[in-house]
């Protein structure tokens, strides 16, 4: 009966995606944002190839961060005691 080694069945994660590397069966890279699985063997042939190389998971969408805006009102309450010469300071914030 053939036996079969569960710990070999891995990824192998190789980082950002180099066009010089020689890259086997199941070495996983980085590029352009997104993760590929080398199914082929490869050396020189970029990730969005599919002949040697199939998506794992695609880049999302960057957010316009100068695009969001928010109006936020800071309200602040001072309040004195002055037999006991107490300052309490209280603030509340809304967005």
């Amino acid at each position: 009966m053939a036996q079969l080694n569960l710990g070999s069945i891995k990824f192998n994660w190789r980082n950002a995606y180099n066009a010089s590397t020689a890259y086997s069966v199941d070495d996983v890279v980085s590029y352009l944002g997104s993760s590929y699985i080398c199914i082929a063997a490869s050396t020189g042939n970029v990730p969005t190839n599919t002949t040697y190389w199939s998506q794992m998971s695609s880049k999302g969408t960057d957010a316009d961060l100068l695009s969001i805006t928010s109006t936020a009102q800071v309200t602040f309450i001072i309040t004195t005691d002055l037999q006991s010469q107490d300052l309490q300071l209280e603030h509340q914030v809304s967005i």
